[in-house]
Formats: C-alpha cells, sequence, structure tokens
C-alpha cells in the first residue's frame, strides 16, 4: 500500500506544479465545461454548464444503484463520474458520456458507514472517502478492493467530506462533532493530526477543498459561513465573504485556481452558488433544466487544456519521414475537484493549412513539397481541444535560370552564367552537338567555359539541384559555332 500512494504522491506532486502554470487554450465544444452534483432526494447526478448558460440536465446512471448520493469525484481520462451512496453503503459510478456503463466499486475490505465526500487519485488508481463510523477508507480503481486507511495522530469525529493533496502527501477531512480539520498521510503511514485554523469561523464544519495557488484550505459551515485557513498549519484563517451567492447549507466545493472562484451546492435552497476567492462577490447559477434536489458536493470538468504543442522531428527531403512529438496537458487539480485531464488525443498532419487525408498517425512520410504541422487533440467529455506544432519546411526542387551566354568564336570559347531560384546544392551541366552521342550531365559551377569547340550547332544544359530535389526543367541554351 506504501509503495502505490508513494507513487501517487510523486504524480500529484508533478500535475499540481504543472497544472497551475497551465495556460489556457481554446477548447471546441464537443460538449461543454460543466459542474456536477448528486442529488440527495432523489437520487440523482445532474450537471449544469460552468459559464452559467444553463445546459442542465440528469446523468444516464443505467446499471448504477444511487441511493442517497453524497459527493463526487471525476476520472476525466476514464471518463467516469463516481459518487457515494449514503443510503446503500457503497461507491457507484457511471460514464460522463451519456451513456450510462454504470455500476458500483468493488470495496471489499474497507468500510462503508454512510460514505459521502468522495476524493479521487486517478495517477494511483484510488478513491477515497468518509465513514460515520470515524473512519477514512479507500478503495483501488482496479476492482481489487480496499481498506481503512492509518489515520493515527488525528482524531476523526463524525468527519464529513474529504479532500486529497497529492503535494504534500496528505487527505484532509472535517469533523462535524468537534469542529476541526483533520489529515493523515496517503501513503497509510498515519502522520495524523489536527490543523491551526485559528482566526476563521468553523461550526459544525462540512466538506474541505483546497486552493493550492493560495495555499488555503477552505470549509463550509452549519451558519453557511465558508472558512478558510493555511494549509501549511500556520493559522491565517478567515471567512469568506460571498455576498450575492445566496448561500444556504451550502456543503462541499470546488476551486478553479485559474479563475479565482469557487462553487458549491445549498442543501437549504436547492441551488448551486458561485464566489470569487477574493471577496468582491458571486451569484447563483443557472443550471436549467437540471433540478437540486439537496445538491451536496460538486465537480468541476473542463476540456483538456494544451501547456505544450508537439513538435515535428525529420528531414526535409522527399520521402522523409516526419515523426510528431506528444503534446503535453494540463492535469487534474485534484484538491480543487477541478478535472481536465484527456480522454484520447488524436493526430492529424497538414500541409500547407490543409488536412492530408488519411494522415493520423504520429508519422507522416512527406513526398511533396511545402510546410508540414502535425496537430493533437485532447478530448474528454467536456470538449476538445487542439495544439499544432511549429511548421517544417519541405523544399521543393530549385528552378534555373541563364544569367549570359558570351562567346569568343576567334577562341572558339564559349561562356556560360546562370543560378538557382530556391534552395539548391549545386549545378548539373551538359553541352551537347546534334546528331552525336549524348554527354552525360555533370556537376558544374558558374560560370561554366567551353573551349576549343569545333564548329557547329550546340545545346548547352544546365539544371539546379538542392533539398528538394533536381530541377524538373532544366535551362536551356542553343548556340552555334562558325
Amino acid at each position: 500500500m506504501t509503495g502505490q500512494a508513494g507513487f501517487g504522491r510523486r504524480i500529484g506532486v508533478l500535475l499540481i506544479a504543472a497544472g497551475l502554470l497551465a495556460l489556457a487554450s481554446a477548447p471546441a465544444a464537443l460538449g461543454a465545461d460543466r459542474i456536477y452534483w448528486g442529488n440527495g432526494d432523489n437520487d440523482t447526478i445532474s450537471y449544469a454548464n460552468l459559464d452559467g448558460t444553463g445546459g442542465g440536465g440528469e446523468l444516464n446512471l443505467t446499471g448504477a444503484t444511487p441511493s442517497g448520493p453524497r459527493g463526487v469525484a471525476i476520472d476525466a481520462a476514464a471518463g467516469r463520474i463516481y459518487w457515494a451512496n449514503q443510503g446503500n453503503d457503497t461507491i457507484s459510478y457511471a460514464n460522463l458520456d451519456g451513456s450510462g456503463g454504470g455500476g458500483q466499486v468493488n470495496i471489499t475490505g474497507a468500510p462503508a458507514a454512510q460514505p459521502h465526500g468522495l476524493a479521487i487519485d486517478p495517477g494511483a488508481g484510488r478513491i477515497y472517502w468518509a465513514n460515520s463510523d470515524n473512519t477514512i477508507a479507500y478503495a483501488n480503481l482496479d476492482g481489487s478492493g480496499g481498506a481503512p486507511l492509518d489515520t493515527s495522530g488525528a482524531t476523526p469525529s463524525d468527519p464529513y467530506g474529504t479532500v486529497i493533496d497529492p503535494a504534500t502527501g496528505r487527505i484532509y477531512w472535517a469533523n462535524r462533532v468537534t469542529y476541526t480539520i483533520s489529515y493523515a498521510n496517503l501513503d497509510g503511514s498515519g502522520g495524523g493530526g489536527e490543523l491551526d485554523v485559528s482566526g476563521a469561523p468553523i461550526i459544525k464544519p462540512h466538506g474541505v477543498t483546497i486552493d493550492p495557488a493560495t495555499g488555503r484550505i477552505y470549509w463550509t459551515n452549519l451558519d453557511s459561513t465558508i472558512g478558510y485557513a493555511n494549509i501549511d498549519d500556520s493559522g491565517g484563517g478567515g471567512k469568506l465573504e460571498t455576498p450575492g451567492a445566496n448561500d444556504k447549507g451550502a456543503i462541499g466545493m470546488a476551486i478553479d485556481p485559474s479563475l479565482g472562484r469557487m462553487w458549491w451546492g445549498n442543501l437549504g435552497n436547492d441551488t448551486i452558488s458561485w464566489a470569487n476567492l477574493d471577496g468582491s462577490g458571486g451569484g447563483v447559477l443557472d443550471i436549467t433544466p437540471a433540478t437540486a434536489s439537496a445538491p451536496r458536493f460538486v465537480a468541476i470538468l473542463r476540456a483538456p487544456s494544451g501547456t505544450g504543442a508537439p513538435q515535428i522531428a525529420g528531414g526535409s527531403t522527399p520521402g522523409s519521414v516526419l515523426s510528431c512529438s506528444q503534446a503535453t496537458w494540463a492535469p487534474d487539480v485534484l484538491p480543487s475537484f477541478l478535472y481536465r485531464a484527456p480522454q484520447s488525443v488524436a493526430y492529424q498532419w497538414t500541409r500547407d493549412g490543409a488536412d492530408i487525408a488519411g494522415a493520423t498517425d504520429t508519422s507522416y512520410t512527406a513526398y511533396a513539397p511545402g510546410d508540414y504541422r502535425c496537430r493533437a487533440t485532447a478530448t474528454n467529455a467536456a470538449g476538445s481541444t487542439s495544439q499544432t506544432s511549429d511548421p517544417h519546411a519541405m523544399p521543393g526542387p530549385p528552378e534555373t535560370e541563364l544569367t549570359g551566354t558570351k562567346m569568343n568564336l576567334r577562341r572558339q570559347k564559349v561562356r556560360f552564367g546562370f543560378e538557382a531560384v530556391g534552395a539548391a546544392s549545386g549545378f548539373l551541366c551538359k553541352l551537347n552537338r546534334p546528331h552525336r552521342p549524348a554527354t552525360t550531365l555533370k556537376g558544374c559551377g558558374s560560370p561554366k567555359i567551353y573551349k576549343h569547340l569545333r564548329p557547329g550547332r550546340y545545346l548547352f544544359l544546365v539544371r539546379a539541384f538542392g533539398p528538394g530535389g533536381l530541377d524538373p526543367t532544366p535551362a536551356r541554351k542553343r548556340l552555334r559555332i562558325r
């Protein structure tokens, strides 16, 4: 168990660091950036567009057995959403694309007593939750079962909601009885304790989430306030001001650190609210025509975000095999319940800005001259985002032009001047006489001088050559020596 969680911690450090530095790419709307939540009163999972344009609905959960869903988490790369069922002590899942595909996670070996507040670590292959019997548990996403997490050093007391922070290797939860925020190590070594939340309101806290950008952990309170403290255990607590958000019985939050914004479900008025993390206010999200019936815990799914375009490697001569490197994409921000990992990545080659039919592998053999690019398009249930490489030039053959011809008839000598238009490496020349055996093209340079020519007719040909091949139309000059 320790080795697996340790691996997850190392991956998490890289993903969070990359996620905070990620630059947003413009997503194409195959789906839409969405917020998801569980409805405790009607056993459904609902969603709505994150931009406030409505677009709400209920997810097809066929195959699963929802019963009082409490907490949602997303594996964007697998195209699944997970939730805890407080009514039947199970962890369920379904496909994000609306095709159903639901089922229950094998949690054999793990306690499940009114489970709620899921947190997922796809890289480590685990999902975590809190139980009403004062335990924190996990299960493996591969269906191999689970176990209780060692929380020694901490004092779980009616824990409600969990959040993982792979950067610190910890899991956090709120305690409704002792009015505390606790933590323990993800690697199963215990290391638990209670976080210093001095300066913050904390009244029967419900649900926790983390903003890695500011190093703060947030929780909701029974009195419809939101408190926060520093994740480094230095206190720094306070109350988040949320004017306009109409919060009432907020439970379970999600954050987009790049926007400095938080969303949550309101148990008291069946709405989804949002607020800016700088305290400048918020509002109520339009979720029509979706329903919110005792909504608890939310999760955000965004289209993939590009952080590094692919690059082309290969030669610049006709027949060269070009290869397209992998593009890089912003990872999930697991502590914030923000998910955006690609589910699939497709490739397309272009020449001079036009798609090449059938060229959808990571390599392509280029014969025709032009500027080649490869485009990587990442897709998840929220939509698609593309990143395109810099151009890779495949030059065509150069053209050859004569710049002058000078004859010295007394000396039976002729001088040809010529030049190339385009990328050229050299020239090939020959001087032929009609009705005589043809000579072969030989390497030459400008000017090319022929001496001791016998009287008669001649044909001079010169061809430039370069990375793009040999000029197919040589320059010609006919002359007569008398």
